[in-house]
């Protein structure tokens, strides 16, 4: 018997939801107080005052995202080279499976 059709389901039942219907409680404690943001800064940079801080954060970040173009600039072409070589191999290997293929058909 289905699980639709068992007259034991009683399938007019509302379950209630399982998210929060006020976002703000995410942010409360079981005390129903606010906890604090805690600031994620390196521990490098902590005991810096916050404009050199943020200064350094910057740097930073332009430092990896630039290291990062120049690693794709670096990998992309030969990659895209090297692809294009295997697909090019691989419809000369298809093209002879399928010589093979229709030569021993005709056997």
């Amino acid at each position: 018997m289905s699980f639709a059709l068992d007259p034991n389901t009683n399938l007019q039942e509302t379950k209630k939801p399982k998210y929060a219907t006020n976002p703000n409680n995410y942010l409360k404690n079981e005390e129903g107080e606010e906890e604090e943001e805690e600031e994620d800064v390196p521990e490098d940079l902590a005991d810096l005052e916050p404009e050199e801080q943020q200064k350094r954060i910057k740097i930073r970040a332009a430092y990896k995202m630039a290291l990062g173009t120049l690693l794709v600039l670096i990998f992309s072409d030969p990659m895209v080279d090297l692809l294009s070589e295997l697909g090019a191999a691989s419809v000369g290997i298809l093209h002879l499976v399928d010589l093979l293929s229709s030569n021993k058909a005709l056997r």
